[in-house]
């Protein structure tokens, strides 16, 4: 299914995939949420995203957290040719902003990521779950899997 009515081109199906991507549930009170997993580029040219839209009601931008403190990337996310951007708690997410409704374990979302060329990616039945508070315990479903985190202990904790 392509999306309607998408300005420039229609990227061709696959080219971007989000893989064990998740949206984190929250409840009406709660404004925002963001959207993890692993954004793979499998193609042979790096491909830099600058707009994100989905298909719940709110303000998506792409964002990073730098010495402990989150904020938008300004000119988007490239995820480099034949490669993947990890998007995780503490690193690179998508925020979904602004969003005042109940987002349960079930739902499912659409996002299309937009490209500096006008090419556009759609990423479907992407679903919600619940998170684990403090995001430090991945209910091990993680399989071990976690390349990178090496050094991070303690980021989430107060300063001594």
């Amino acid at each position: 299914t392509g999306a309607a009515g998408a300005s420039g081109e229609e990227a061709e199906q696959g080219a971007v995939t989000l893989e064990d991507g998740y949206v984190g549930a929250k409840d009406s009170d709660t404004a925002m949420t963001a959207v993890f997993g692993s954004l793979t580029n499998h193609t042979d040219t790096d491909i830099h995203l600058t707009r994100v839209a989905g298909s719940m009601p709110g303000i998506y931008q792409y964002h990073e957290v730098v010495d402990g403190v989150m904020r938008e990337m300004e000119d988007g996310m490239t995820i480099p040719a034949n490669g993947t951007v990890e998007m995780a708690p503490g690193g690179h997410h998508i925020m979904v902003m602004d969003n005042h409704e109940d987002i349960a374990a079930g739902d499912v979302l659409t996002l299309t990521l937009t490209a500096e060329d006008g090419s556009t990616y759609e990423l479907t039945d992407i679903p919600v779950r619940v998170q684990q508070s403090g995001h430090e315990d991945y209910d091990g479903t993680d399989m071990g899997d976690m390349d990178g985190m090496d050094g991070m202990d303690g980021m989430d904790h107060a300063d001594h």
